[in-house]
């Protein structure tokens, strides 16, 4: 029984909540900016805001799939367990990205990935959160600050005391994301990415 937590955890990473803030705002999050459904995305349609009321729902829902995990596959209970942990940690984060609700689109599951760091490691969560506000406020662009702290969380996993499993999520993870961002990383080489500062406010 403990294993339908697994699709559980997909099912939660792919609640469009970034979707359902801009249909609020009469706005077709898909034709605005990137089209993707996150955060950033959702700035640009309905304002800091919105854009902040999704980030926090997104973190949530990676934090509460992989916490789910935790319950249903106690790490105590067997050292095999962490495998299945980290897998409702991967579920969330590409359910965000490829939604069953929305025809398989999504965002770039940075948000939701840091989520998950919340549940496996608060301290690498709190230390990349920082990260990402502090890179954002001094280059004014929100696609470098998740890049960057994304890596920052991939390498703490690996300094410090983590279960094998936690490190392999966090090198998956932060390669999914960078993977995602390929379109920004080329903007930012080109100079043309968009500023989070120069957004929508609201």
């Amino acid at each position: 029984m403990n294993y339908f937590v697994l699709p559980l955890a997909y099912l939660l990473g792919a609640a469009p909540f970034g979707v359902l803030a801009a249909r609020i705002c009469g706005v077709d999050i898909f034709q605005v900016g990137s089209g993707s459904t996150g955060a950033t995305n959702v700035i640009r349609a309905c304002g800091k805001g919105w854009g902040l009321a999704v980030f926090v729902l997104d973190v949530l829902k990676g934090a509460l799939a992989a916490y789910l995990g935790a319950l249903a596959f106690p790490p105590a209970a067997h050292p095999h367990n962490s495998w299945l942990i980290i897998s409702c940690g991967i579920l969330a984060m590409l359910g965000h990205s490829a939604s069953v609700f929305i025809r398989f689109r999504g965002g770039k599951s940075a948000a939701t990935g840091l989520g998950v760091a919340l549940a496996l490691d608060w301290r690498i969560f709190l230390a990349a959160a920082l990260l990402t506000l502090l890179i954002r406020q001094l280059t004014g662009y929100q696609s470098a600050a998740s890049l960057i702290a994304g890596l920052a969380a991939a390498l703490l996993f690996w300094l410090t005391p983590q279960p094998p499993a936690y490190r392999l999520l966090a090198t998956a993870a932060v390669a999914f994301v960078w993977h995602k961002h390929i379109p920004n990383i080329k903007r930012l080489a080109a100079g043309t990415e968009t500023k989070i500062t120069a957004q929508k406010n609201g």
